[in-house]
């Protein structure tokens, strides 16, 4: 999913865009009583972008594993090493 994240130009920019405005949509719905005009757009728009933020997160997840694993292996070469 990384790789695909990084090599389908569409596909990044709908998780990221994605990711930025399910935080930014939630924040109307949390905050106010849901009685404006608009507010059934909101959680149509939400239910766009969910998918996105999750799926966006488990891009994170697997780059901070990645990450540590490289670190871990660094690591373990240096002490080797000495």
């Amino acid at each position: 999913m990384v790789r695909w994240f990084y090599g389908c130009y569409p596909f990044f920019g709908y998780l990221c865009v994605g990711a930025e405005f399910t935080y930014i949509i939630m924040y109307p719905i949390l905050v106010s009583d849901m009685n404006f005009y608009g507010a059934d757009m909101l959680y149509f728009i939400l239910y766009i972008m969910l998918p996105a933020c999750l799926m966006k997160q488990i891009v994170n997840v697997a780059q901070l594993c990645s990450a540590c694993y490289a670190i871990a292996e660094q690591d373990a070469n240096k002490k080797n090493k000495s």
